[in-house]
């Protein structure tokens, strides 16, 4: 463990927080569009929206998602809200939804793509990238910004 990194939960509910506000507004002008019409008229939409990926980014960073993540990393405690979501998924079902609180498939899928990924995160070289061009420009983007901070 370590010596007890900070690991604040952000400033208030996701739904509060200015980045989230900002993508509900973005929502509600794009909700009727088409996704197939969209990359029609803009080609190069994947490569261009995966580095323009702010509005999610910044999210991320007023929920502090980066001190979550290193401190999960360093061994620090997570809390654990299993039974909460648990909880939250008997209700749901008892109100007539089905909620597949724990997707096991994805789940093993985001572990099978973790370890292809991490390696080209880590490597000191630019690694050559084989996977679809947004993971490709995330892996890009990440890098970039860790070559950065150094």
């Amino acid at each position: 463990m370590s010596a007890g990194i900070a690991v604040s939960a952000g400033s208030g509910p996701l739904t509060a927080r200015p980045a989230w506000t900002a993508l509900e507004a973005h929502y509600q002008q794009v909700r009727d569009v088409h996704l197939r019409s969209l990359f029609k008229d803009d080609p190069n939409r994947g490569e261009r929206l995966t580095a323009e990926a702010a509005g999610a980014f910044r999210l991320a960073e007023e929920s502090g998602l980066r001190a979550r993540i290193d401190a999960m990393f360093a061994g620090d405690k997570i809390p654990d809200r299993s039974a909460r979501v648990r909880q939250d998924s008997r209700a749901g079902r008892s109100r007539g939804h089905t909620i597949d609180s724990f997707d096991q498939w994805g789940v093993e899928l985001g572990k099978a793509l973790a370890q292809r990924i991490i390696p080209e995160l880590e490597s000191p070289s630019e690694p050559k990238l084989g996977h679809d061009s947004s993971t490709n420009n995330l892996i890009r983007r990440y890098r970039k910004q860790k070559d950065a901070e150094r």
